[in-house]
């Protein structure tokens, strides 16, 4: 019960990340940053389980500035 209820809480900002960076997709192109490297984009996303509020936060915001690249490994993440 425990294991199920931390997947849900790992996944609940994983797709709430994800639908922001589609929402990206409408963005011209100057307002997406340069791209991430994918160890800072994998660090990120595990960020997104950190016990601190200010962690996940800004793990979000940086990943949201990614813009539609991260979509496929949020994805991944998810499924795990």
């Amino acid at each position: 019960m425990i294991k199920r209820l931390r997947r849900l809480v790992f996944r609940v900002p994983l797709l709430a990340v994800a639908l922001s960076a589609f929402a990206c997709l409408s963005l011209p192109a100057w307002q997406v940053e340069s791209p991430a490297s994918s160890e800072k984009i994998q660090g990120w996303i595990n960020d997104l389980s950190a016990r601190r509020f200010i962690v996940r936060e800004e793990a979000r915001l940086q990943l949201v500035s990614q813009g539609p690249v991260v979509i496929p490994r949020l994805v991944e993440a998810i499924g795990t």
